[in-house]
């Protein structure tokens, strides 16, 4: 079992978990500050209509993409020194035997696993054996992708560019819409659930007949999410102040089970 061992990893997750509480923080602050205004559009007929939304400066989707990043850096840096913590307890040396190459893998398939195990292949096939049993094929997650994969992708992507930072409208989102008894939908109403930048149309709706007194009552609720790979049930971005939380607590799990296995 590993006592000390760990507190590099220790340390680089709680670093993790600042930069998510920090995150999450400006986000609510921002989202609080309701930081937006709507306005409503019409053809010349009064028969199509939207609504646009237009954000105020601060919105600062890089500087979170930036803490985002910095989050998840350090979540994949602990799985590294988890990794090295074990080849200095299994060979007694420190640095370990091929310190160079030590890396902790992660792989969507048993194939892939086996690709990337020359990183690991200094240690003993119980520690290969448990690190596998902790890949995304076999820790599933009821509905994102495997935590563990979204960390690698996110890390990945942060290597290269900006993590793709989301605003979008939740669910909770409510349109009325006030005008004369004579008038009805021509059809139905219609959300835009993408990425919202400013600018961008938030709904559209169609009267019949076509009038121009129309007064709009609206009530949305703004995320800022992370964009990621489809999940079972479809999702693609999930808000920052539940994602980042999630892979810290995965990380923690991981380096628990095999650090008290070995």
């Amino acid at each position: 079992m590993l006592g000390t061992e760990l507190a590099n990893c220790w340390l680089k997750i709680g670093r993790a978990e600042e930069h998510a509480k920090a995150v999450s923080e400006e986000i609510l602050a921002w989202k609080n500050t309701e930081p937006y205004s709507i306005t409503s559009h019409r053809d010349t007929q009064g028969h199509h209509h939207h609504l646009d939304i237009h954000f105020d400066s601060r919105l600062n989707r890089d500087r979170w993409s930036v803490i985002c990043g910095d989050c998840v850096h350090n979540l994949r840096s602990a799985l590294d020194h988890l990794i090295y913590a074990v080849a200095v307890h299994e060979s007694g040396i420190n640095p370990p035997p091929d310190e160079r190459i030590l890396q902790f893998p992660i792989a969507d398939d048993a194939g892939r696993f086996a690709k990337q195990s020359w990183h690991i292949q200094s240690l003993s096939q119980a520690v290969r054996a448990i690190i596998e049993s902790v890949q995304p094929y076999n820790r599933p997650h009821h509905f994102l992708p495997p935590l563990l994969g979204i960390l690698r992708d996110f890390d990945d992507t942060d290597k290269h560019r900006l993590l793709n930072v989301a605003v979008h409208r939740q669910q909770s989102g409510n349109l009325e819409l006030e005008f004369g008894l004579a008038y009805r939908f021509g059809g139905a109403i219609e959300w835009n659930n993408g990425d919202l930048t400013d600018g961008a149309q938030i709904v559209a709706f169609t009267v019949q007949p076509p009038t121009r007194n129309v007064k709009c009552h609206y009530t949305i609720i703004l995320a800022v999410g992370l964009c990621h790979a489809p999940g079972p049930n479809g999702v693609i971005v999930t808000p920052v102040e539940q994602i980042l939380p999630l892979l810290c607590e995965e990380v923690r799990t991981i380096v628990n089970v095999i650090g008290t296995k070995v």
